[in-house]
């Protein structure tokens, strides 16, 4: 006989993620999960220590927000995760092995999951910081910050994507900001400013990708 023993929900319309881990009666714990085949978890890394002598791409975790990040792991437990692939940046790979080693599950990096960029990035205050961004994503065939388009990054992102999905049932994939929001403009077809500037350190998103429907780990609002 099957026993569910946990389930969660994740969206806003009514659709259950129905996670569960269910035991045969023989001692196997087999799990399931409605968006297994369709879906991929996008994790933005956990906070960095913030140094402006060094590049963004050297910065590895605060560990004062261990505990945090640990919490964190623990609220993708019940999607049935199956595989964590990385951006091979320090705070990507920290976040990523912290989810993995909560789960079990074995993790990977992928070098087309590093932040967008390709090369030094000058230094800015928080304001211009956002002005460039959005800049940035307006013109997204245009190399605005860096030596990247925003949709060159989103390409490469892409081709990660289908690597993990390649790998693993229902694969997260942790990673940056402008990269994954690069990925996003071209898979939902809109402006992702709003969803970069809304993104939480850390935070994880569920994109089905059959649906073209984005939300929120531990919310139930559309993203």
């Amino acid at each position: 006989m099957r026993v569910a023993t946990k389930w969660a929900r994740i969206t806003d319309d009514g659709v259950i993620c129905q996670s569960a881990v269910d035991h045969d009666g023989k001692g196997t714990i087999v799990s399931r999960n409605r968006y297994e085949g369709t879906s991929i978890v996008l994790v933005r890394h956990a906070r960095p220590v913030i140094d402006p002598g060094r590049p963004p791409g050297e910065w590895g975790l605060d560990e004062g927000y261990a505990a945090d990040l640990a919490s964190f792991a623990e609220t993708l437990r019940p999607l049935g995760i199956d595989g964590v692939v990385t951006s091979p940046e320090p705070k990507a790979v920290g976040t990523a092995r912290a989810i993995a080693d909560a789960l079990g599950v074995p993790m990977s990096e992928d070098e087309d999951l590093r932040e967008q960029g390709n090369g030094p990035i000058p230094w800015f205050g928080d304001e211009e910081f956002l002005h460039v961004v959005a800049e940035h994503f307006r013109r997204p065939d245009e190399i605005v910050l860096g030596a990247e388009s925003s949709a060159d990054a989103g390409r490469r992102f892409a081709a990660a994507v289908e690597r993990a999905r390649a790998r693993f049932r229902f694969p997260a994939l942790v990673s940056h900001g402008r990269v994954m929001c690069g990925y996003l403009a071209g898979v939902l077809e809109r402006d992702p400013t709003p969803i970069w500037s809304d993104l939480r350190m850390p935070d994880a998103l569920v994109l089905d990708l059959d649906r073209k429907h984005l939300s929120r780990v531990g919310e139930e609002k559309k993203v």
